[in-house]
């Protein structure tokens, strides 16, 4: 892992900019599961306690 992230620092401007858009990317996606999780399990409460 050390060896991908040092190819990439020394890469070019590019390969920089590909990774940060790749990382980016799937950082917002996981935030995105993680809400969808939290509104699912808010949800469920919601229902046991019989507030719909």
């Amino acid at each position: 892992m050390n060896g991908f992230l040092a190819g990439v620092a020394g890469g070019g401007d590019f390969g920089k900019g590909i990774f940060l858009m790749v990382v980016g990317i799937l950082f917002v996606f996981a935030v995105q599961v993680l809400f969808y999780i939290m509104i699912k399990i808010a949800c469920g409460m919601n229902k046991t306690r019989g507030n719909t």
